[in-house]
């Protein structure tokens, strides 16, 4: 009998061991799934963390890009504005110089009506004087 409680508490011993060693295996598994799970993780993050700071580096570069063309734009506007007044200004000066040459203009047939008509008064007069001759 006492073999037998000796074989039987043995046995126990035996089953309460392979029992622990199973949980502590259970464990193990476990841990190395939770670390294998964690390093996973980390390297996700690291990935996420490098695609973040191209997409910043991207957005600070198109940031820099549309100040610049902002710049740009401005310069061109100041340019149109530039060449606007001076196109008004040239347009000012080319009325104005229309005007003076049509004033100019109309002096001169004025003074080519004036001399047509004294042209026609000495020919008239030499016409006089050539019949008073004559008669």
């Amino acid at each position: 009998v006492d073999d037998l409680v000796g074989k039987l508490k043995h046995s126990e011993a035996e089953r309460t061991q392979a029992a622990a060693d199973a949980t502590e295996e259970i464990h193990n598994l476990k841990t190395q799934k939770a670390s294998s799970r964690l390093t996973s993780l980390q390297e996700d993050g690291k990935r996420l963390e490098k695609v973040l700071a191209e997409a910043r580096e991207e957005g600070r570069r198109k940031e820099e890009l549309a100040q610049a063309l902002a710049g740009q734009v401005k310069e061109l506007e100041g340019s149109v504005r530039e060449r606007e007044a001076q196109a008004a200004q040239l347009a000012a000066e080319s009325n104005q110089n229309a005007r003076a040459r049509a004033w100019h203009a109309d002096a001169l047939s004025d003074r080519l009506k004036l001399a047509e008509e004294q042209l026609d008064k000495a020919a008239a007069r030499e016409e006089e004087l050539l019949n008073a001759l004559e008669v």
